[in-house]
């Protein structure tokens, strides 16, 4: 199974859109990763303290295509990264091929190779979405 862990604010959501909602371009750009790979989504974005449910309503909302699997897990270590959380899920989660992470940070620890780094002035943009296709292919 191959994995997009996507953050939403500076990869989906812009502050075009007031980091409110997707913007319509880095949305488009999520679903060619998506539909090209088959990969499934696993939301690592703060947005996940939500729930699941909240933030799959927020990416139909936004017209995502891609199935959203899963969100991964808080850890109780206050100085936690995103990266070890990524890796938490993944251990969690075995059968996983290939992955790439989509975020406007850099905290991804030893993932940081699976990492595609987002401008958070622009998103998720087509150049990007050439780089995220490699890792998952």
């Amino acid at each position: 199974m191959k994995i997009v862990f996507l953050d939403f604010d500076g990869v989906l959501t812009t502050p075009a859109t007031r980091f409110r909602f997707g913007d319509p371009s880095c949305v488009m750009a999520l679903n060619r990763i998506t539909t090209i790979t088959d990969a499934k989504i696993v939301v690592s974005s703060t947005w996940r303290i939500e729930g699941l449910k909240a933030v799959k309503d927020s990416l139909k909302d936004w017209g995502v295509v891609g199935e959203v699997i899963g969100i991964t897990p808080r850890l109780r270590d206050e100085n936690a990264t995103r990266g070890a959380e990524i890796k938490q899920w993944l251990i969690e989660n075995p059968g996983v091929s290939r992955f790439v992470i989509l975020d406007d940070d850099t905290d991804m620890g030893e993932l940081r190779e699976h990492l595609v780094k987002c401008n958070a002035e622009v998103g998720l943009t087509d150049t990007l979405v050439g780089f995220a296709i490699q890792k998952l292919l």
